[in-house]
């Protein structure tokens, strides 16, 4: 009877005990930790806030300086910077763009960065796009910074210009001019994913007429050209004839002898 109630009161202790261990193994806790980024001692910097929208030759540098309440600068924080126009502006971390790196693969991977030992990052931001964008620059995954608005202008003169007219009987379009495909020329891996999936192009619609007509004066004037041209030399050669011809009948000594 003793060995028994010991059993039983074996099992009671140690049941419980075993449920608690394997329960306490699958319980996950999660914790909010906070950011030791301050926002009123960090700032977000650009070089122009104006720029033209032609990614080639024209940028703008967005410069990011984290620091925490004390005033130090933050190293190794990922800092995300995006644009309310999504992928028409163009976003790289400038790191990214040094020369022996390796670009991202992905374009979103280009948008975030960490800080350097001094707590700054700093990215390139252009846009085939004309207008105004707002960036937004995201720290620690925490901290939203200030937006900055920044202005595209458009170019003054068209790049890239595709001319046709429709032909009134057919109906069909006949492209006169269409510029050469060199996308790839002076512009990074993204600014190129980034053209391809934005129509930057300004198409004009010439009426049939108004080609046709001044192309066939045009040809009928050079064929005017030619034709004189040719009667000219025509012209010349029978006069150079005739003179031949007056020396055989007329020999410069003929009046001598007569």
């Amino acid at each position: 009877m003793k060995k028994l109630i010991f059993i039983f009161a074996l099992m009671a202790v140690l049941v419980p005990y075993k449920l608690y261990a394997q329960g306490s193994a699958n319980v996950n806790v999660a914790a909010t930790v906070d950011s030791k980024v301050s926002k009123l001692k960090s700032t977000v910097e650009t070089n122009t806030q104006t720029t033209l929208a032609d990614p080639t030759n024209h940028s703008i540098l967005l410069t990011i300086t984290l620091k925490d309440a004390d005033g130090n600068p933050m190293p190794n924080v990922l800092v995300i910077v995006t644009s309310n126009r999504g992928q028409v502006d163009i976003i790289e971390a400038v790191s990214k763009l040094a020369p022996g790196t390796v670009q991202a693969a992905e374009i979103s991977d280009m948008q975030k960065d960490k800080t350097d030992e001094n707590g700054q990052v700093q990215f390139r931001i252009t846009s085939f796009i004309s207008g105004e964008a707002i960036l937004t620059v995201t720290a620690d995954s925490l901290i939203i910074l200030d937006p900055i608005k920044v202005t595209f202008e458009p170019l003054p003169f068209p790049t890239n210009i595709t001319v046709s007219i429709t032909n009134p009987i057919t109906g069909k379009e006949i492209t006169l001019y269409s510029p050469k495909q060199q996308i790839e020329q002076g512009l990074s891996g993204t600014q190129i994913n980034a053209k391809q999936l934005v129509n930057t192009g300004t198409k004009i619609q010439l009426s049939f007429w108004f080609v046709v007509i001044p192309t066939v004066i045009i040809i009928l004037f050079l064929l005017f050209i030619i034709l004189n041209f040719f009667n000219l030399r025509k012209m010349r050669w029978m006069e150079q004839e005739q003179v031949l011809l007056l020396k055989k009948m007329f020999p410069p000594n003929y009046n001598r002898q007569s």
